[in-house]
């Protein structure tokens, strides 16, 4: 992309995109201008930290509601009120192999 782009690109990232473009740009250098929009970095710690070991168990002991409701709260940082909301919006399959996943 850069090669098409050309020097003194600029370089925009959203979300997961923006580390993405920062790792693009940290291993091949940057001449132009890098926008990192909503970066899913934490700021202020650990994004897992020891919740990670949590999760783990409720994950490998079957229990993928406790284990979706834990995630948000503790990883994301999002209100526990919102948790109902979130869950009304996803698929519940596709729910169900991202928890897994995300501790295999």
């Amino acid at each position: 992309m850069m090669a098409v782009a050309g020097p003194g690109a600029h370089l925009l990232g959203h979300s997961f995109g923006a580390l993405c473009t920062l790792a693009c740009a940290e291993k091949r250098g940057l001449d132009g201008t890098l926008v990192l929009f909503e970066p899913p970095l934490a700021v202020d710690g650990p994004v897992a930290g020891a919740g990670l070991a949590t999760y783990r168990e409720l994950v490998e002991a079957g229990d993928l509601d406790a284990a979706f409701e834990f995630a948000p709260v503790t990883f994301v940082r999002v209100p526990a009120e919102a948790v109902p909301e979130i869950r009304r919006t996803r698929d519940p399959q596709g729910f169900a192999a991202v928890v897994r996943a995300a501790v295999a």
